[in-house]
């Protein structure tokens, strides 16, 4: 791990509004403290997978000097109400503060790329280290521990680091993986605001997913319109994740009509091996809830291989707005794939 040397002063934070804080900070406030900046998504399952470490270092390090905070800048436009976002910092045990980018206004003035990023700023204002992507846990808390060492007291008076293996485990093996899907992925012309009937084709490829019934485009996404309705995803990976919203749920704050879909994997019902989080068993069946807008755990474990998602709605006003895929599994869920 080595640290960029103090040449790009950290931007100053313009005027947006912040959840966890009965004021709005400032950089120039914390000038003497080590920042973490962390730009995510609550709807991105790259960010929702670093969110227990970034805990773990904001419980290890804040007695060292290390304050932690967050800038959600939305991907989807239902992301942008403030009580959305509210609503999923709580659910996700979200602590620190959180500035709500809504005009990706923070997301420019870092030069911001993707989902998520970690900016670490040393004690005089400037980008000393950035991390693209989730991973490299070890080397972004190799970076935490090199700034705050930078005081008198230096290493001794840290915590000891994180002694479990954040990253990938060893051994994983890795597996194509398809890349995500939002409506732009849709085999078909979707119109706005109007509804058009679609069908499922009889040959189906990787790269694009199916639709059947009436649908409707809404603002970055695609919603039921009929009484029933099927997706249909063939893809590559070792989980799939969707984001989706409720019948009703316009703002992602819930309280709405629950929706369930019927889940099926290459024709059968999903094994249980192979539930994502949010599946569930009922009447003899796999099925997703769907009741507040959020990324959902559809499936994992999966092996090798092009597969065939297929989901039944039987909920008009559903809405699908992404898809995502994992490529590594653990060492157990595939002993005949290669590790990498």
């Amino acid at each position: 791990m080595a640290l960029d040397r103090p040449l790009v002063r950290a931007p100053e934070f313009p005027p947006v509004e912040w959840l966890n804080t009965p004021a709005p900070p400032s950089l120039a406030e914390q000038r003497g403290r080590v920042l973490l900046v962390d730009v995510w998504d609550f709807t991105s399952i790259n960010c929702l997978r670093t969110l227990p470490t970034l805990r773990d270092w904001h419980r290890r390090y804040e007695d060292s000097g290390l304050v932690t905070l967050g800038v959600h800048t939305p991907e989807f436009p239902f992301a942008r109400d403030s009580e959305t976002v509210r609503r999923a910092v709580g659910r996700l045990g979200i602590r620190w503060p959180v500035a709500l980018d809504d005009r990706q206004q923070i997301w420019t003035a870092f030069a911001n790329r993707v989902w998520p990023t970690v900016y670490l700023i040393d004690r005089a204002g400037t980008i000393r280290f950035r991390r693209e992507g989730d991973g490299g846990y070890h080397e972004i808390e190799a970076a935490i521990r090199a700034l705050l060492a930078e005081s008198e007291a230096g290493q001794a008076a840290l915590p000891p680091p994180l002694t479990s293996d954040q990253d990938r485990p060893g051994g994983a093996v890795c597996l194509p993986a398809t890349p995500e899907l939002q409506i732009e992925a849709i085999d078909g012309p979707l119109p706005e605001d109007e509804a058009t009937s679609l069908a499922i084709p009889e040959r189906r490829a990787e790269g694009a997913f199916y639709l059947e019934g009436e649908w409707r485009a809404v603002r970055r996404g695609v919603t039921l319109e009929s009484e029933r309705g099927e997706i249909v995803l063939p893809f590559q990976g070792s989980a799939v994740h969707a984001v989706m919203a409720a019948p009703g749920d316009d703002h992602g704050i819930g309280g709405h009509e629950m929706a369930w879909l019927e889940a099926l994997l290459d024709g059968e019902s999903v094994p249980s091996g192979s539930f994502g989080q949010d599946l569930q068993r009922r009447e003899g069946a796999t099925w997703l809830r769907v009741d507040v807008t959020r990324s959902y755990d559809v499936l994992q474990s999966i092996g090798p291989g092009l597969h065939e998602l297929r989901l039944r709605l039987v909920s008009p006003g559903t809405t699908l707005y992404a898809f995502s895929f994992d490529a590594c599994l653990a060492p157990s869920s595939n002993p005949r794939s290669e590790t990498c």
